[in-house]
């Protein structure tokens, strides 16, 4: 025989569960939070190092064209380059290189993102089936 639950005892259960549920929720909201701000952070970090990176390799450009800037020949040779400057007996012809190169970086790695959302929902899915069959 199934022993009859008093209607005091089945009311907490009621709250407790109801309680138990919001704080699962809650806990769950909250890691899915913190990975995705992880997530766009670190994307963030990785495409500052890049940005550092290439600073870094155009300030040592930059400072091998200081160096070069200091020899007149190559100051003479700069000015008729960029310049269409020219020597006595010397004819100019300037020829433009069209070279356009786009760069696609596109980061499109959520599965961390998509895992904590889809196991956080399978899990809750689990959660409450188990609750009901417990009726």
């Amino acid at each position: 025989m199934a022993r009859k639950i008093p209607k005091v005892v089945r009311r907490r259960l009621i709250v407790l569960g109801t309680l138990s549920v919001i704080a699962i929720g809650y806990f769950f909201g909250t890691v899915i939070n913190y990975t995705y701000s992880y997530i766009q952070l670190s994307r963030e970090v990785n495409q500052l190092n890049n940005t550092l990176a290439n600073l870094q390799q155009e300030n040592v450009h930059l400072r091998a064209e200081i160096e070069k800037l200091n020899d007149p020949e190559y100051i003479a040779r700069f000015a008729r380059e960029n310049f269409l400057y020219s020597v006595a007996g010397e004819y100019v012809i300037r020829m433009d290189n069209r070279n356009e190169v786009e760069e696609e970086n596109i980061e499109t790695d959520n599965r961390i993102l998509y895992a904590a959302v889809g196991g956080s929902i399978s899990f809750m899915v689990v959660f409450f089936f188990i609750i009901r069959s417990k009726k």
